[in-house]
């Protein structure tokens, strides 16, 4: 992995003579001596290895990974990775963003999908932001202490992941009846659905949800899974990743999956996730 360094600040040849910038330098890679950008003279460099050290102890996993398309380096791993009765698989994340330019502070962000280009990149800042998962310093002032401040919120977001696969195994853990199972999917149809004015529609509605919630959890039992507040529950975020509407244009799977990652799929999800937490 390249470091970065300072140049002394800026002197340029032009037609009319010298030109001096005492206050901006030159940001560069010192294997290739590869001009990165210009910035202020206190401009303060998160070197790469320092930010792949900061998601390794975040996460404390050894699954590290580095993409740098030569303006952003984004390194991640993942913070949980567990599977679950039945054929789930729960996976979070968390990737620090980082810029040699000026173009962009240092980013710590936790997220549920891999990122790869800079549409994710720009989705994730937007969900990082409506969640609470994400923090970020810029590159000058008292550099030290911010850095300081930026690694132990880093170490929040990481211990918020964790937290998480706590209240997954909850669910997991919590048996079920077949009355507690119908309490939860009456509970959480007002997140998962429009009513009409027609009531009679709107009972077709449940109806159908019920049915497919039904399927769903049938088809996880007959995998070995047992039951559990988790089982009802994911048969619920099952209908809502996967139901797509009768009326109107079908989004392609690239545009779900991001709704279902990061979206209003991946909002409802949550809350029914919580309604099942407010059950044990």
């Amino acid at each position: 992995m390249f470091t970065v360094s300072k140049s002394q600040p800026i002197v340029a040849q032009c037609n009319h003579g010298i030109v001096n910038s005492p206050a901006h330098v030159l940001t560069y890679r010192t294997d290739t001596m590869e001009p990165l950008g210009v910035v202020s003279n206190g401009y303060e460099i998160l070197q790469p290895d320092e930010a792949y050290d900061l998601v390794a102890a975040t996460t404390g996993s050894d699954d590290v990974t580095t993409k740098w398309d030569g303006k952003k380096m984004i390194i991640q791993a993942p913070i949980n990775r567990a599977l679950l009765p039945g054929d789930d698989e729960v996976v979070t994340n968390f990737a620090v963003i980082n810029s040699f330019d000026g173009t962009s502070s240092i980013y710590g962000l936790g997220i549920s999908f891999r990122l790869f280009c800079q549409n994710q990149l720009n989705t994730a800042f937007r969900q990082s932001k409506a969640n609470g998962t994400s923090n970020r310093i810029r590159h000058n002032g008292d550099f030290d202490y911010k850095l300081s401040q930026f690694k132990e919120a880093c170490a929040a977001i990481g211990n918020g992941q964790r937290d998480f696969m706590k209240d997954v195994h909850t669910l997991v853990s919590t048996k079920v009846t077949q009355a507690k199972i119908e309490e939860l999917w009456k509970k959480v149809v007002p997140h998962i659905m429009t009513f009409g004015n027609k009531d009679n529609q709107n009972e077709a509605k449940i109806s159908s949800f019920i049915q497919y919630a039904t399927r769903t959890y049938e088809a996880e039992r007959e995998m070995g899974a047992p039951d559990s507040l988790w089982l009802a529950a994911n048969a619920v975020t099952k209908y809502i990743q996967h139901n797509i509407a009768g009326r109107g244009r079908k989004p392609d799977m690239d545009r779900r999956f991001v709704d279902c990652a990061i979206g209003g799929r991946a909002m409802t999800s949550a809350k029914v996730m919580r309604a099942a937490l407010e059950m044990v």
